[in-house]
């Protein structure tokens, strides 16, 4: 299990299309993402990070498990910085709403102190601030790769466990769809509820107002 866990979501004031193909341009990330130096797009699914961590410099590779244009990208690091995570893009009212998941494991004591300060949370929250106004101050995407990748076996658990937490950072991933039903369901059952309580009462009355009736009808009167 990672250590480290980070979700952040922003809204891009661009087509989601546009936002997602611009995502896909990995070499473009040092544009805007702090302490990375330098991306190489290796293969469709692998990607070569270069970085700097505090006063050192690492390089880890990354490959792509899970990848549907337009919705999602989750990745795994193969070797070096140990990461994962995922992206997911949802179309908002003519806007783009990206949500970022991201786990870690920092190595060393420097990191761990770092973590508990935020200082990862809010880096990442730079970067996708920096990558909003990155794309909407060129108002296009520079390219973009509409590949599919779908996860092994291996990485199946992993792919969709990822791709959750990301869609419900969104606002629609499993959990928000199972909370909204059992929401839907406790409103029903309250109305139902209600309609019986109503009913009810409505015979008594109805009840209550022949009584007299009755009454005369046996001679009790």
């Amino acid at each position: 299990m990672p250590i480290g866990e980070v979700e952040k979501t922003i809204e891009v004031d661009l087509p989601l299309r546009t936002v997602y193909n611009e995502w896909t341009m990995f070499e473009e990330f040092p544009r805007f993402m702090e302490g990375v130096e330098r991306v190489e797009q290796l293969t469709p699914d692998r990607v070569r990070w270069h970085a700097r961590v505090g006063r050192q410099r690492r390089a880890w590779d990354a490959r792509i498990i899970d990848q549907i244009p337009d919705r999602h990208i989750v990745w795994k690091a193969e070797r070096g910085e140990p990461n994962s995570g995922a992206v997911a893009f949802r179309q908002v009212d003519g806007h783009t709403r990206v949500a970022l998941h991201i786990e870690y494991d920092p190595e060393g004591i420097a990191e761990t102190a770092a973590d508990a300060l935020g200082i990862v949370s809010r880096r990442v929250e730079g970067d996708l601030r920096r990558f909003k106004e990155y794309i909407e101050e060129i108002g296009h995407e520079a390219g973009g790769w509409r590949g599919t990748t779908r996860p092994q076996a291996e990485d199946r658990s992993d792919a969709r466990r990822m791709t959750a937490r990301a869609e419900r950072a969104l606002g629609e991933g499993p959990d928000s769809r199972i909370g909204m039903a059992v929401i839907i369901g406790v409103a029903l059952a309250l109305a139902g509820l209600a309609m019986a309580s109503a009913l009810r009462t409505r015979r008594q009355r109805v009840l209550r107002s022949r009584l007299p009736s009755l009454r005369e009808f046996f001679g009790f009167d």
